[in-house]
């Protein structure tokens, strides 16, 4: 029973020192203007203006993207802090879903828990923090980008999950989920 707590403390310090590196790294972002296709797509985008455009916004391309700039704007306007806070929101999430399915792939070896833990963490850690992904964080409209690595990385766990689910009910549950992971309309 020790051995389940301590890993899922150790869970939670991988999760709390990768949102905090994210943070220290792309808190300098927060207030950086609106950038190239982040006018015509987000702040000339009189569709986004209304939370009533959801629902036809979902049906189209990107629609989950541009639902959650909607949901920006009706909070926060065209003031760049909440959409920098969600974009590292979204990366910090889809960095921690790194640290889990390598954590997983490398658990299905029996055994190897404590390889999966520093492997899976020190593989979130490049992910994380890696100046290719100052794009996807910092450049408003490259949400879409983060939002599909991130659902991508959920499919992937929740096939994982399904593969070492003990009844069939939990297996097809897992896949069920798996299977819509990479089909949204991100």
């Amino acid at each position: 029973m020790e051995r389940f707590f301590s890993l899922k403390r150790f869970h939670l310090f991988a999760a709390l020192i990768i949102a905090a590196s994210i943070l220290v790294v792309y808190s300098n972002s927060f207030n950086a203007a609106f950038q190239y296709d982040d006018n015509p797509q987000i702040v000339d985008n009189y569709v986004l203006k209304d939370l009533k455009n959801i629902p036809s916004l979902l049906k189209g391309p990107r629609g989950i993207t541009l639902s959650t700039f909607a949901i920006n704007y009706a909070l926060g306007g065209n003031n760049v802090l909440g959409y920098h806070i969600v974009n590292t929101a979204i990366h910090i999430l889809a960095s921690i879903a790194v640290y889990f399915f390598v954590f997983q792939t490398i658990l299905l070896v029996k055994g190897c828990t404590t390889a999966a833990k520093r492997v899976g963490f020190f593989s979130a850690m490049i992910f994380a923090l890696h100046p290719v992904q100052t794009q996807a964080v910092t450049y408003i409209v490259q949400r879409m980008e983060a939002l599909s690595s991130l659902f991508y990385l959920l499919a992937l766990i929740f096939f994982i999950r399904g593969a070492k689910a003990a009844t069939p009910g939990k297996r097809w549950a897992s896949y069920a989920v798996s299977s819509q992971g990479g089909g949204c309309r991100i």
